[in-house]
Protein backbone atom coordinates (compact mmCIF):
# COMPACT_ATOMS: atom_id res chain seq x y z
CA UNK A 1 0.00 0.00 0.00
CA UNK A 2 2.80 2.25 0.68
CA UNK A 3 4.16 1.54 -2.50
CA UNK A 4 1.47 3.38 -4.35
CA UNK A 5 1.75 6.17 -2.10
CA UNK A 6 5.38 6.33 -3.31
CA UNK A 7 4.11 6.58 -6.86
CA UNK A 8 2.15 9.18 -6.63
CA UNK A 9 4.76 11.02 -4.81
CA UNK A 10 6.82 10.67 -7.62
CA UNK A 11 4.54 11.28 -10.15
CA UNK A 12 3.67 15.05 -8.17
CA UNK A 13 7.54 15.58 -8.33
CA UNK A 14 7.45 14.50 -11.85
CA UNK A 15 4.20 16.47 -13.46
CA UNK A 16 6.19 19.16 -14.36
CA UNK A 17 8.11 17.33 -17.00
CA UNK A 18 5.56 16.87 -20.12
CA UNK A 19 5.02 13.08 -20.42
CA UNK A 20 3.31 11.50 -23.01
CA UNK A 21 3.74 8.50 -25.77
CA UNK A 22 7.23 6.48 -25.35
CA UNK A 23 7.44 7.39 -29.00
CA UNK A 24 7.83 11.16 -27.87
CA UNK A 25 10.61 10.34 -25.51
CA UNK A 26 14.52 10.51 -25.96
CA UNK A 27 15.36 6.69 -25.50
CA UNK A 28 18.95 7.14 -26.63
CA UNK A 29 20.23 7.45 -22.64
CA UNK A 30 17.69 5.00 -20.99
CA UNK A 31 18.78 3.91 -17.43
CA UNK A 32 18.38 -0.47 -18.18
CA UNK A 33 15.86 -2.01 -15.92
CA UNK A 34 17.75 -3.58 -13.08
CA UNK A 35 19.53 -0.09 -11.76
CA UNK A 36 16.33 1.88 -12.62
CA UNK A 37 14.50 -0.45 -10.23
CA UNK A 38 17.17 -0.17 -7.94
CA UNK A 39 17.23 3.82 -7.71
CA UNK A 40 13.46 3.33 -7.51
CA UNK A 41 14.29 1.35 -4.56
CA UNK A 42 16.76 3.88 -3.13
CA UNK A 43 13.66 6.90 -3.97
CA UNK A 44 11.51 5.30 -2.32
CA UNK A 45 13.77 5.08 0.71
CA UNK A 46 14.42 8.23 0.44
CA UNK A 47 11.23 9.51 0.39
CA UNK A 48 10.12 7.64 3.57
CA UNK A 49 12.91 9.27 5.28
CA UNK A 50 12.14 12.70 4.26
CA UNK A 51 8.62 12.42 5.07
CA UNK A 52 9.63 11.07 8.36
CA UNK A 53 11.90 14.16 8.92
CA UNK A 54 10.43 16.56 11.94
CA UNK A 55 11.29 20.27 9.39
CA UNK A 56 10.74 18.59 6.47
CA UNK A 57 8.42 20.25 4.28
CA UNK A 58 7.51 20.17 0.44
CA UNK A 59 8.71 23.94 0.49
CA UNK A 60 11.94 22.51 1.74
CA UNK A 61 13.53 22.34 -1.81
CA UNK A 62 17.20 22.72 -0.83
CA UNK A 63 17.63 19.78 1.24
CA UNK A 64 15.52 17.88 -1.29
CA UNK A 65 17.36 18.94 -4.29
CA UNK A 66 20.58 18.27 -2.83
CA UNK A 67 19.22 14.59 -1.65
CA UNK A 68 18.01 14.00 -5.01
CA UNK A 69 21.68 15.29 -6.41
CA UNK A 70 23.14 12.19 -4.28
CA UNK A 71 21.25 10.17 -5.19
CA UNK A 72 21.56 10.36 -8.58
CA UNK A 73 24.98 10.85 -8.40
CA UNK A 74 25.24 7.78 -6.27
CA UNK A 75 23.93 5.91 -9.84
CA UNK A 76 26.19 8.04 -12.06
CA UNK A 77 22.80 9.51 -13.83
CA UNK A 78 21.19 12.71 -14.76
CA UNK A 79 18.09 14.20 -13.73
CA UNK A 80 17.18 14.24 -16.93
CA UNK A 81 18.23 10.58 -17.72
CA UNK A 82 16.10 9.91 -14.35
CA UNK A 83 13.13 12.15 -16.10
CA UNK A 84 13.37 10.07 -19.70
CA UNK A 85 13.45 6.90 -18.25
CA UNK A 86 11.05 6.80 -15.70
CA UNK A 87 8.69 8.41 -18.25
CA UNK A 88 9.43 5.58 -20.84
CA UNK A 89 8.74 2.46 -18.02
CA UNK A 90 5.59 4.62 -16.73
CA UNK A 91 4.07 4.42 -20.59
CA UNK A 92 5.67 0.98 -21.87
CA UNK A 93 3.75 -2.25 -20.93
CA UNK A 94 6.86 -4.97 -20.94
CA UNK A 95 6.49 -8.30 -19.17
CA UNK A 96 8.87 -7.01 -15.90
CA UNK A 97 7.19 -3.80 -14.98
CA UNK A 98 9.84 -1.73 -13.16
CA UNK A 99 8.13 -0.44 -10.59
CA UNK A 100 6.70 -3.56 -9.84
CA UNK A 101 10.32 -5.12 -9.38
CA UNK A 102 10.92 -2.31 -7.02
CA UNK A 103 8.45 -3.03 -4.93
CA UNK A 104 8.94 -6.54 -4.71
CA UNK A 105 12.99 -5.67 -4.19
CA UNK A 106 11.25 -3.60 -1.12
CA UNK A 107 9.08 -6.47 -0.04
CA UNK A 108 10.74 -9.65 -0.72
CA UNK A 109 7.63 -11.46 0.88
CA UNK A 110 4.91 -10.24 -1.76
CA UNK A 111 7.37 -12.08 -4.41
CA UNK A 112 7.51 -14.98 -2.60
CA UNK A 113 3.34 -15.08 -2.12
CA UNK A 114 2.60 -14.69 -6.04
CA UNK A 115 4.62 -17.85 -6.61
Amino acid sequence: MKFWGFLVVVLLILSGCKSGRTSHLDTSDLIDFDKMADVMVDIYKTEELLKNRNDYTLKDTTYTDSVYTALFSKYNITKKQFKNSYNYYLFTTEERNVFEEAYHRINPETEKSNQ
